[in-house]
């Protein structure tokens, strides 16, 4: 049931974000005429950006000491997480 909400929340975090960008390049363009949700959306691209840059990107804090490399080029034995 975690894995099915985890699935859920990065699924509805993706469209949450695209919706937000296209949001935001219709109002950069000019070409929508922006209502209230349009306008919620594109005050939330920075903070959508922010999560994804702090949270979920390569690079993010504490990347670069091995944590985000392939598992090929990891040095030692896999953690098993506990």
């Amino acid at each position: 049931m975690k894995v099915f909400a985890l699935f859920v929340a990065a699924f509805a975090y993706t469209v949450l974000f695209f919706m937000s960008v296209r949001s935001t390049v219709a109002w950069w363009q000019g070409e929508a005429e922006t209502g209230l949700i349009d306008y919620a959306l594109i005050g939330l691209l920075p903070v959508l950006a922010w999560i994804w840059l702090h949270y979920l990107s390569i690079f993010r804090k504490g990347c670069d000491s091995g944590s985000c490399a392939l598992p090929e080029d990891r040095e030692g034995p896999p953690n098993s997480g506990s």
